[in-house]
């Protein structure tokens, strides 16, 4: 089902930033999380490859709000993770620069191969 549908039968509204459920049959998150999925960005970029997000011809499968829910929570997870990615990955280039230094410095020497 297009959020264009959605909107015109009441169920969302386009006051934020991204669409937002007004109606106890369809999960913001559900929803929000469907619309940042591959097919729907891929909707979203042109064939000169120009990325211009239109949540109002995204498509959601339609299911039962439990189901929903459980897709939201899970869509949640990924957003949290997807937040913490950046840390992460600063802490890894830390880590390598650490060790660069240690080894350079003499902090740390390399493990013995079991040749040597």
């Amino acid at each position: 089902m297009s959020v264009a549908e959605l909107a015109r039968a009441g169920l969302v509204e386009y006051g934020d930033a991204e669409p937002t459920s007004v109606s106890d049959q369809l999960d913001t998150d559900y929803l929000r999380g469907f619309l940042h999925s591959t097919a729907n960005t891929r909707r979203s970029t042109s064939t000169s490859g120009t990325y211009r997000f239109d949540a109002r011809s995204g498509r959601v499968p339609k299911i039962e709000i439990g189901a929903q829910r459980r897709y939201g929570r899970a869509f949640n997870a990924i957003q949290e993770f997807e937040g913490l990615v950046p840390e992460a990955a600063d802490l890894g280039r830390q880590a390598v620069e650490l060790a660069r230094d240690g080894l350079g410095n003499g902090a740390l020497v390399p493990s013995p191969d079991e040749k040597d």
